[in-house]
């Protein structure tokens, strides 16, 4: 989160969003490593900061967030092992991907055909809707990245359930 904060938005940047949130979780995420564990809630009060700060508070920077937080993870070398495979197989392997990093959530993917696919994310706790854009728009960016013709990606939230539903070409 940091890096996207710097490189779109300014070096100063960061302090400014780290200077609005509470000094607990602000002590925390100065501590931090680039690429560290931290809580999900935290995540989420960061996301909302950097929104809230940097963007009009109205949560359209989480798409952009999550499609650049994207394109950091995936390696040119990742990118390329990822073109030979299926959008779907790789939100399938995507749920194995998220227990390296979150303690709380679990993928259902359903691969309908070699061209679509749905997923929901349960039991996320603690749960906030903000997380469907972002992960869209993060795994979206992730079959652009493997060169998918992508037709849809939707991503919603309900229910205490994430859903997204991809079709590609």
């Amino acid at each position: 989160m940091r890096s996207y904060v710097q490189s779109k938005h300014g070096g100063a940047s960061w302090a400014s969003v780290l200077d609005s949130m509470q000094p607990g979780d602000a002590s925390v995420l100065r501590g931090l490593l680039p690429v560290g564990w931290y809580p999900l809630d935290l995540q989420y009060r960061l996301i909302r900061a950097v929104d809230d700060v940097l963007g009009a508070g109205d949560g359209a920077l989480i798409a952009d967030i999550g499609r650049y937080e994207a394109r950091q993870d995936l390696t040119v070398v990742h990118r390329l092992f990822l073109r030979m495979a299926n959008p779907g197989v790789v939100l399938q392997q995507s749920g194995r991907y998220w227990d390296r990093f979150y303690k709380s959530g679990r993928w259902e993917v359903r691969r309908h055909s070699s061209t679509r696919a749905t997923a929901r994310l349960v039991d996320l706790r603690p749960f906030d809707p903000l997380m469907a854009d972002y992960l869209g728009a993060y795994i979206h960016e992730m079959w652009v990245l493997m060169n998918a013709d992508v037709h849809r990606m939707d991503a919603s939230a309900s229910g205490g359930v994430i859903r997204l539903e991809g079709q590609w070409r």
